[in-house]
């Protein structure tokens, strides 16, 4: 039940999450605008870094197997992310917001992924 909770939650973030991007790096030239999309993108991938390292160090003491999967799931979800993401120019593709969209797409698939992470390393032992 928690973890049906919690997809939901993030769920219904994600709309909201949209309209805040737009909010927090409101600014006056596009330029500026991918600056601030790339910052906030970075500063949710090093979070991402962070709970993907408290998962692994909590998985100690379960099945051998469960680290080289969490390792080749992230792998394979930085794949998908990245290659979701390019798919999300399509709206300006060669225009002017093409890479806004794409920032805003890094934001908001690393986002959920942040909680998908930090609800895993919340439901580990403690």
């Amino acid at each position: 039940m928690r973890c049906l909770l919690s997809a939901l939650l993030i769920a219904l973030a994600l709309p909201a999450a949209a309209r805040d991007l737009r909010d927090i790096c409101e600014r006056e030239d596009r330029g500026q605008i991918l600056d601030c999309l790339m910052a906030q993108h970075q500063s949710l991938d090093r979070e991402m870094a962070r709970n993907y390292s408290r998962l692994i160090a909590g998985l100690t003491g379960f099945e051998p197997e469960d680290v080289p999967r969490l390792r080749a799931a992230q792998r394979a979800w930085i794949a998908f992310r990245d290659a979701d993401c390019e798919v999300a120019q399509f709206r300006d593709r060669g225009g002017r917001e093409e890479k806004i969209y794409l920032a805003e797409c890094l934001i908001l698939r690393t986002g959920t992924r942040n909680g998908e992470l930090r609800h895993w390393v919340n439901s580990l032992p403690r």
